[in-house]
């Protein structure tokens, strides 16, 4: 499972460092590899090639291939997506069209998700939250007893 909040520095290549934890769980046919793609938050999600196979690409393959709504979300999250190996020491390279879409700078922040973890902006996660943390709309403990937690 993907745990914990890990600070890191993308390097001048554009490389961010993965923990050892999480290279672990990426582990694929003797690679450390990924699937990498946007997300709405404003961050990206790293997912593993496992995960990611079964959780979208086959439930999106078990709909019609011909509806409108599948061919869409194929197109963004598939399509969307990049595969990614890891270097020997543990380094994700992170293409420019990602850095951009998660406004990843310098700072970064590798937020575990359970199955996934996500790659944020340091100062966007700091904002979005304090944003989350201070929203009195938000019953976090109502959402917490709902989910069993």
């Amino acid at each position: 499972m993907f745990s914990g909040e890990h600070p890191y520095v993308l390097d001048p290549k554009k490389r961010v460092k993965v923990p050892s934890a999480f290279r672990e769980l990426l582990r694929h046919q003797g690679q450390e590899c990924a699937c990498v793609l946007a997300n709405k938050d404003g961050c990206l999600r790293v997912y593993p090639v496992e995960t990611f196979q079964r959780k979208i690409v086959d439930k999106l393959n078990g709909r019609s291939q011909f509806a409108t709504d599948v061919k869409t979300l194929r197109r963004l999250i598939i399509g969307g997506s990049n595969l990614v190996t890891l270097d020997p020491q543990g380094r994700m390279g992170i293409e420019d069209e990602k850095l951009s879409q998660a406004h990843l700078e310098r700072d970064v922040l590798l937020v575990g998700c359970g199955e996934y973890f996500e790659i944020w902006n340091a100062a966007d996660f700091a904002a979005w939250k304090s944003k989350v943390e201070a929203d009195q709309t938000i019953d976090l403990d109502e959402i917490a007893a709902e989910t069993d937690l």
